[in-house]
């Protein structure tokens, strides 16, 4: 174990607080909170100076104190090169043809030239169309059984 996590486990038996109620007050989140009491985690800048005022101690002794970690985050290990792929588009390369951010694709097709209120109107009519036969507001509301028994009778009918 680390000597922070000593430390913060020696400030909560204390002051008799949980480790849910110390995050809270430190501003920290619990999961954060309780790896670094795991010593699975070492806080970054902004944590170090919220365990520094938890534990009532300077940040350069809080970052003495989490420098002792073996899980301690450096960077990447020395020796290694970064890696090599698809970053992003390189600096002075323009974007690709079209609308910028879009990805070249298929032409819209026939019902989105004719736009998307011509569709939602010819929507509308058909509900309308349908909510005003009462017969057809009717059939809708019973069950599965008796809607086939009606269609059955529409059929002998016509």
């Amino acid at each position: 174990m680390s000597k922070l996590t000593d430390a913060v486990e020696a400030k909560l038996a204390a002051d008799g607080v949980s480790a849910t109620a110390a995050a809270k007050a430190a501003g920290l989140s619990l999961p954060s909170f309780r790896a670094v009491l795991k010593g699975k985690s070492v806080p970054n800048a902004r944590g170090l100076k919220k365990y520094a005022k938890l534990l009532g101690i300077s940040e350069e002794e809080v970052n003495a104190l989490a420098g002792d970690s073996p899980k301690a985050k450096r960077g990447r290990k020395p020796g290694k090169k970064a890696a090599k792929g698809k970053p992003g588009r390189k600096p002075g390369k323009k974007a690709a043809k079209g609308k910028p951010g879009r990805k070249p694709g298929r032409k819209p097709g026939p019902k989105a030239k004719s736009g998307l209120a011509a569709n939602v109107m010819q929507l509308i009519s058909q509900a309308e169309a349908v909510l005003g036969d009462d017969l057809a507001v009717a059939v809708h509301a019973l069950g599965k059984a008796q809607r086939a028994t009606v269609a059955m009778i529409v059929k002998s009918l016509g």
